[in-house]
């Protein structure tokens, strides 16, 4: 048993944080890449097997503790279905230079979500980590600690790959940067080649907006620096400090995640719980909807300026709320959306 297992035990029971292995958290997603949920879930399943993560047994949660938690939707077994689904197709891969090695694997071997008592709101999930998982975490020394509260907190799937990869880094004293290459970097975040071709447009699309998100809720500040060999930028940095005072991150962590892109930018807070959707037309002048969409879009590897005619998408929303008889101002119509944008062909 290798020293990552003996932390993890000590932090067992502990809500606020949880270990991964350092081979897991500076992987790289090769195929398949999971949804932003379908990421905190993975995280949720690590940290609540905790020192228990390399064995070969059966881990289990109930969808109560589920739902208790701040930043995981009010998930049933419809929509935790999919999320396994996606964690059971994905494939990891890790370059271990120690032992000179690729691993190459999958993460979940089998899940079960058992709905005998659903009607009581006792469901329960079970679940065995993949063979490569649980050497993988038995063999390691090197560790992530994992601020949980943060992570279920970031809406990006890109946040929350990056935030995974420099938390490896954060409890290391003697380092306080990483430099990627840009094709390093896109591989990290799972950005395939045809999206955000340009460095411009992947540093104002995608870079940017991650950082800005990191920084707003993470106890630790992310500065990045572009390197640049002539005019290109070749490499991009990532440096970060411990923060004295964490009350202003405490305080946003506490507010309603709608707003938070506002605050985040300095914005007038023009939405408190849920921004009506639009009654007719498309996005163009409701400028949350119109973010909301070109966001989820880019979440799902899709280039921005691809972004569909925002009159289709409105109509469709507006057509599935009216089948499924939600009103416009309803909180679920921000799930309608979301999936709509994520469905979209």
């Amino acid at each position: 048993m290798g020293k990552t297992i003996e932390i993890a035990q000590k932090f067992d029971g502990d809500d606020g944080k949880s270990v991964m292995p350092n081979e897991y958290a500076r992987g790289l997603i090769i195929e398949h890449a999971p949804s932003a949920q379908a990421l905190k879930l993975m995280n949720l399943m690590i940290g609540e097997a905790g020192g228990r993560m390399a064995d070969d047994t059966w881990h289990q949660i109930t969808l109560g503790q589920i739902r208790k938690i701040k930043g995981m939707r009010k998930h049933n077994k419809e929509s935790l279905r999919p999320l396994f689904s996606e964690l059971r197709a994905m494939t990891y891969s890790f370059d271990n230079t120690e032992k000179e090695k690729i691993e190459i694997g999958g993460f979940l071997d089998h899940a079960e979500i058992k709905y005998k008592n659903d009607v009581s709101g006792a469901l329960e999930i079970q679940w065995r980590f993949s063979t490569m998982f649980k050497r993988m975490a038995n063999e390691s020394n090197h560790w992530a600690i994992i601020d949980r509260q943060t992570q279920f907190a970031l809406r990006s799937r890109y946040s929350l790959l990056l935030f995974q990869h420099l938390s490896s880094y954060f409890p290391l004293q003697h380092i306080t940067y990483k430099k990627f290459s840009i094709s390093e970097l896109r591989s990290v975040l799972n950005i395939e080649d045809t999206a955000h071709p340009q460095f411009k447009f992947f540093n104002r699309d995608v870079l940017k907006p991650t950082i800005a998100e990191i920084n707003q809720i993470s106890r630790f500040e992310i500065t990045m620096t572009m390197i640049k060999n002539g005019r290109a930028v070749s490499e991009v940095q990532f440096s970060w400090k411990e923060r004295t005072n964490i009350a202003p991150i405490n305080h946003e962590l506490n507010q309603p995640k709608q707003g938070r892109k506002a605050r985040r930018e300095g914005r007038v807070e023009y939405i408190s719980m849920t921004q009506p959707f639009p009654t007719s037309g498309g996005l163009s002048y409701e400028k949350y909807w119109l973010e909301e969409g070109r966001r989820i879009w880019s979440d799902t590897g899709r280039n921005p300026r691809d972004f569909p005619d925002t009159k289709l998408i409105a109509d469709h929303v507006r057509k599935k709320a009216n089948e499924q008889n939600i009103s416009l101002d309803n909180p679920k119509i921000e799930k309608l959306f979301e999936n709509v944008v994520k469905r979209w062909i």
